[in-house]
């Protein structure tokens, strides 16, 4: 039984409720502890690790000496900051709380080796290291280069649209021409992708939870990383796609030919993990 809301035992009171999501958000971000104490009804009271399983974010759970799982991890704290108004002030108060033990010895050992003398030496050195970067800079700048693209999350649906790291959930795209679109780290939970084509989109590490994509063209697309758990793929186009990584717990996939699509370290349907070369079924 998952309960919707919890309370949380700080500095000896108790607070809340607040829902499920919220203190999920919190664990995500570190404002809350996972030693911390916390209860489902105000009177039963646990540690966060005691119920992980209705309050620590799956990817918190991983193997985090993994890269792919702390850039999962990453992405998942981004989206976690980017969903919610934050006061400029009370953020930043947030940001230095956070900081970890480790680095706050290594700045105690370096006011204990240096003092203010050696602070003001270290002064007199950064100033030009900032100076010559400067001058590198400036060359870099007046130089010809490629600027990267920028996403447009107020841009139409068309092919090659860049909606990396914006907010689509629930959007209605059912047959929209999305190819060789960018949507790296998008949310697209519950859209309505039926019949729209993705060949040659980036999806990766997008979160579609929940999504429509019945008979959408995914030819070619890249979806690694990508949170598809409860997405309808029934009777989608799939060759030369990569679902690397991909969550695919409780997807549909009837009549979906996956021969020759990449599933090495996918979450299966069934909550398996797939061996690492897996390829067209999880072994």
């Amino acid at each position: 039984m998952e309960h919707p809301i919890w309370y949380l035992w700080r500095d000896g009171v108790a607070e809340g409720p607040f829902p499920a999501g919220q203190i999920q958000r919190w664990i995500l971000l570190g404002r809350v502890r996972r030693e911390d104490s916390v209860s489902p009804d105000g009177e039963e009271w646990g540690r966060v690790d005691d119920w992980a399983d209705e309050l620590v974010p799956e990817v918190l759970q991983a193997d985090l000496s993994d890269p792919y799982n702390l850039q999962r991890l990453e992405a998942a704290r981004r989206w976690a900051d980017e969903r919610v108004e934050h006061d400029p002030a009370s953020f930043e108060v947030e940001r230095r709380e956070e900081v970890g033990p480790a680095r706050q010895r290594m700045r105690a050992l370096h006011r204990q080796a240096f003092g203010e003398k050696g602070n003001r030496g270290v002064w007199r050195i950064g100033v030009a290291a900032a100076v010559v970067a400067g001058i590198i800079g400036l060359a870099w700048w007046a130089s010809p280069r490629d600027e990267p693209p920028t996403p447009d999350c107020a841009a139409a649906p068309a092919p090659g649209v860049d909606w990396s790291y914006c907010d689509r959930a629930g959007a209605e795209l059912i047959g929209k021409d999305l190819s060789g679109s960018r949507m790296r780290e998008t949310g697209l939970q519950r859209a309505d992708l039926r019949g729209a084509n993705l060949e040659g989109a980036d999806l990766s590490f997008a979160l579609m939870g929940g999504a429509d994509l019945a008979g959408a063209n995914l030819r070619g697309a890249r979806l690694f990383g990508t949170d598809l758990r409860g997405v309808r793929l029934n009777r989608a186009r799939v060759a030369g796609a990569n679902m690397a990584y991909a969550n695919l717990r409780g997807a549909r996939l009837e009549r979906v030919d996956l021969s020759g699509v990449p599933l090495g370290n996918a979450i299966w349907v069934d909550g398996r993990t797939c061996a690492p070369e897996s390829v067209g079924e999880c072994d």
